[in-house]
């Protein structure tokens, strides 16, 4: 349960100064150019893996553990960098941000102290921060770390989200509501599965907006005999949490291993079954109610009809709860998927129906790769196509489909050709896609998080 304490103070404001803008933004035009596709590589000297991609006004921010870039997405210009700012003089990386900005613009941030001078992991999160993405410029921030009695191992990430006026950010086994203006603490809550006036003892998994006002809070608690107790909580953004669900293994009908949020609105969870790769994928309906449970072949991982519900960037991200993106879209109760893109053949993409289990209906294309579905509205599904094979110089395209029918009605190809060739190719678990103004922006999450020696890139499609 979240049990919000009460009696909190104001916690400690600190401000760092953020580096100047390598570039600021030029004056409007009065005739906007003809769009022409562009590739931008990353800023020299930062190799780490990209934990964010979203677009806001009319750029494309990256966030990277060491920096965040704004890019103009008409031009491919670069408007600004932000680095990371040090902590009491010592080097920090980036340990999370929001999945949307502000509607003033903002982007809510988390800092911890890098690892060491060579690693770009942080193992000691506990700072909120938020970027100016008009300037890139930092504002106020907050340091959410305390000292936890007992509890001495260092917090690893740090999840944030901006849901309206309110910052939601989590540190170890707390929640907090930040006033967005200001960074003042408006509430804290801790997760526990024990009565209130007991240490807690759960340990966040993930955190999703739920609609205008909520959120849900996914938590893993170790109780007193060493058993794992899953908790998933809403709450709204003034701290008041309005029900809490344990989920079982009799839910699941298998042994428990992980589990994640992967839709807020409605409610998905997927869950990794213990000693095997077989997923799980269960539907709550209003009342949180189990509404449907999916465990066949569409969630086994070697299966050529498993669908990718594995996070954008995955194998990138570091150590700790972070909230990903996904190649899918959920409308309502229906999940527009792609089915395992790694195969070395074609892939499809299809409409599940989660609350029947069935499948609507499924789209394929000889010889092209269906990589992430885009966006979902007024009937239709866009997503995102690309030849099957790695080519240096390859074409992808921006394809339209008819929500109802799955039938292709358009398509914006685009022919890709990266700057930095020997180390590009189509690793469809490494690149994820931003869309906006009827393009995809493709982003390169992987960057230096593999072992590679590049910064990350980013593209335009359509």
């Amino acid at each position: 349960m979240l049990l919000v304490a009460a009696g909190v103070t104001v916690v400690l404001m600190t401000t760092g100064e953020p580096d100047s803008p390598q570039q600021t933004a030029g004056a409007p035009t009065t005739e906007a150019p003809q769009f022409e596709p562009w590739t931008v590589e990353g800023n020299k000297g930062d190799t780490t893996a990209v934990i964010r991609a979203l677009a806001a006004g009319s750029d494309l921010v990256i966030v990277t553990q060491k920096s965040v870039t704004a890019i103009e997405r008409g031009t491919g210009k670069k408007k600004w960098v932000a680095k990371a700012p040090d902590v009491e003089g010592q080097a920090a990386v980036f340990c999370g941000a929001s999945g949307a900005a502000s509607s003033t613009g903002k982007l809510g941030l988390t800092v911890g102290l890098a690892k060491s001078t060579t690693s770009p992991v942080s193992g000691d999160c506990g700072i909120a921060t938020v970027l100016d993405l008009q300037t890139g410029q930092f504002g106020w921030s907050s340091v959410l770390a305390y000292p936890q009695g007992t509890v001495t191992s260092p917090v690893g990430g740090m999840p944030v989200e901006i849901i309206a006026d309110t910052m939601v950010v989590n540190w170890g086994f707390n929640i907090f509501g930040l006033h967005l203006d200001d960074g003042k603490r408006r509430w804290q809550g801790l997760l526990s599965s024990r009565p209130q006036g007991q240490t807690p003892n759960c340990s966040l998994r993930d955190l999703r907006p739920s609609g205008k006002d909520k959120f849900v809070a996914l938590s893993s608690c170790t109780e007193s005999d060493g058993a794992q107790t899953f908790l998933l909580d809403e709450s709204d953004v003034n701290g008041q949490g309005t029900r809490t669900k344990k989920i079982t293994e009799q839910d699941v009908g298998a042994k428990i291993s992980s589990m994640g949020v992967i839709s807020g609105e409605p409610v998905v969870l997927q869950v990794h079954q213990s000693g095997n790769e077989q997923l799980t994928l269960l539907l709550l309906d209003d009342a949180w109610n189990i509404k449907n449970k999916i465990s066949d072949e569409r969630t086994a991982s070697q299966s050529d009809k498993g669908l990718a519900t594995v996070g954008v960037g995955f194998n990138t991200l570091p150590v700790g709860a972070y909230t990903k993106d996904y190649r899918f879209v959920m409308d309502k109760n229906v999940m527009y998927a792609i089915t395992a893109p790694n195969k070395n053949k074609p892939n499809q993409l299809v409409a599940v129906d989660l609350a029947t289990g069935k499948n609507l209906w499924a789209a394929d294309q000889p010889g092209l790769l269906f990589m992430q579905v885009l966006a979902v509205g007024e009937g239709k599904v866009v997503a995102l196509e690309s030849p099957v094979q790695t080519k240096l110089d390859y074409k992808q395209s921006v394809v339209t489909v008819d929500a109802a029918t799955g039938k292709v009605e358009g398509k914006k190809t685009t022919e890709v050709k990266p700057k930095n060739k020997s180390d590009f190719g189509i690793p469809t678990v490494w690149i994820g896609f931003v869309y906006a103004d009827e393009k995809a922006y493709g982003v390169e999450f992987q960057s230096g998080g593999g072992g590679s020696e590049h910064q990350w890139m980013a593209y335009t499609v359509g």
